[in-house]
Parts: structure tokens; C-alpha cells; sequence
């Protein structure tokens, strides 16, 4: 999917600019310089819109007629996103691994629910925010090594 946002730059006290695009909430950044903050922002629209895509979530429209802050500027920003942009994927035996336990239990945690994946192709791809959540309500209880709460 090619997508289309404008950017506000807005120059930061310490030097730099922080970056923030007012068609995708939460969705910010910031660069040393002029030119590395619009290659950041190009970056994190590139992922936003990845995430949406990933989630089955709507794409937000771009609007226009943003006006730059005091000293700062508007920058359009292209890029070409998909579901593939999400880099915080890992498959299914992967997250098995990490999280110890057999790759038909990760299948189980999918349908689930517990685990966040989608298919490419043949390939199950599982999100490592997901795995991280899981990890992070293991309960460790006397005798046992990381035993997973159901």
C-alpha cells in the first residue's frame, strides 16, 4: 500500500526535531537534523501503518492544510507499507522456542487468542509483543520452572 502523510517537524530545545504525524495518532519520532528526522518519520509511518495493516485495522485517510509549528516545517513523507513492515515478527517455532514450550502449544495459543500471529503463505508468523506479554505473566511457584498460568 502507498501511503501519503504530512509530517510536522518541530525543532527541539537540545537541538534536533521532534516529529509528529497528525493523521496517525501516537505516531512520532524525532532526528538530530532536518533530513534524518524526515527519514525517521518515513520509518515510523512506514511501521504504523504496517501495524494497522498486520492487525486488519483500518488505514487512516491523510488529510491536508497542516500548518508548521513556530520555526518548524511540514514535510510530505511516501512510503510503500504492508503487513510486512511489521518487523517485530518471529514464526511459530521461533516462539516456541522462546517461549519453551512446543510449537502444536503456540498453535493452541493462537486460536486461543493468548498469541497474536497471521499466515504468510505457509508460514505462521507469531508477534514478539505477544510472546513478551505471555512471558511476562508466567508465575514461577515453588518446584516449578516458568510454568505458564492457563
Amino acid at each position: 500500500m502507498r501511503c501519503i502523510y504530512d509530517a510536522l517537524l518541530t525543532p527541539d530545545e537540545d537541538g534536533g526535531y521532534c516529529v509528529t504525524v497528525p493523521d496517525l495518532e501516537g505516531c512520532f519520532t524525532e532526528g538530530n537534523n532536518q533530513e534524518e528526522a524526515i527519514l525517521n518519520a518515513g520509518d515510523a509511518i512506514e511501521t504504523y501503518v504496517g501495524s494497522l495493516l498486520f492487525d486488519g485495522e483500518p488505514v487512516p485517510a491523510r488529510t491536508t492544510g497542516h500548518v508548521a509549528p513556530e520555526g518548524g516545517h511540514v514535510a510530505t513523507i511516501f512510503v510503500k507499507a504492508g503487513p510486512d513492515s511489521v518487523t517485530d515478527v518471529v514464526s511459530a517455532s521461533e516462539a516456541a522456542d522462546r517461549l519453551g514450550v512446543t510449537r502444536s502449544r503456540v498453535s493452541h495459543m493462537i486460536k486461543s487468542g493468548i498469541l497474536d500471529a497471521r499466515r504468510e503463505g505457509r508460514d505462521t508468523k507469531v508477534t514478539i509483543a505477544s510472546i513478551n506479554a505471555r512471558i511476562s505473566g508466567r508465575n514461577n511457584r515453588a518446584g516449578d520452572h516458568s510454568v505458564l498460568e492457563m
